[in-house]
């Protein structure tokens, strides 16, 4: 349920204060009254004054001393403070000090209440505004928050899609045995070999080396597949060490046979 805004009177003179009070008692707000500028100052933290109406001549310190002590206050120095005077001179001096509008003695009531309801609802709004602009930026931040961790999740997701899909070339690729190239990569690597021949962007002639295991068969059938796999094994890593894998190609076909593309310089015999 939304409270209603507070009123603070201030004025020495008790007639003022019931003038103002019953001027005031039409609008929707609560009414604290103080008889002093130094009584004003002890009831702002009680109170907490959406409004004060200060009068200028007082006994103890006047109203412009009183609206500087109020204004020195970080707390208070936004609440709208309105001065009561009959002088004219007073005007000036009053938002010097940090007034925000003046209500001229004798007091006029359709002006009083006009005055207040100004300034009461430009308070409110001010007062929402800021409610408003602390609630975004703490929307803010948590949607930041929020950016910031789908971001490393979409950065982690695609990380592990880029590994997949390499993985997944590389398996498409090569043998699981070996570790070589398999015959669909060969193929591939031929194909591009033939293409730059004929296009002669290559001046490379490409020689193929076809090696097979002699009686690999017999090797899987007395010794059992996981022998002849970890045979197979064995002599990709030795073809390996015989090539140059910036120029020359290896790849298992099938079974127990290999082939070597080896890419030489035409200029050389």
């Amino acid at each position: 349920m939304k409270q209603s805004p507070t009123v603070l009177i201030v004025d020495d003179v008790s007639e003022n204060l019931r003038v103002l009070q019953d001027v005031i008692a039409a609008l929707d707000c609560q009414i604290a009254v103080a008889n002093s500028g130094e009584r004003a100052l002890e009831l702002l933290e009680r109170t907490q004054p959406c409004l004060i109406l200060l009068d200028v001549m007082m006994g103890g310190i006047d109203g412009f001393e009183t609206c500087r002590r109020i204004r020195s206050h970080p707390r208070y120095k936004d609440v709208p403070v309105i001065f009561v005077t009959a002088l004219a001179d007073d005007i000036s001096r009053g938002f010097e000090v940090g007034g925000n509008d003046y209500i001229s003695k004798p007091i006029r009531i359709e002006e009083v209440r006009s005055r207040v309801q100004h300034q009461l609802e430009k308070f409110q709004l001010v007062h929402e505004l800021r409610a408003l602009t602390v609630s975004l930026e703490e929307k803010v931040r948590e949607r930041t928050s929020d950016l910031n961790l789908v971001n490393r999740n979409l950065r982690k997701e695609v990380s592990e899609r880029r590994y997949m899909q390499d993985r997944l070339k590389y398996l498409a690729q090569h043998d699981f045995v070996t570790q070589l190239y398999n015959r669909d990569a060969l193929d591939e690597h031929i194909s591009h070999i033939i293409s730059d021949v004929q296009s002669e962007t290559s001046k490379h002639i490409p020689f193929f080396i076809l090696i097979d295991v002699n009686e690999f068969r017999l090797i899987n059938d007395s010794c059992g597949c996981i022998a002849g796999d970890e045979l197979l094994h064995q002599r990709a890593s030795l073809i390996s060490e015989f090539i140059d894998p910036q120029r020359d190609f290896c790849a298992r076909l099938s079974g127990d046979k290999f082939a070597i593309v080896v890419s030489k310089g035409g200029d050389e015999s």
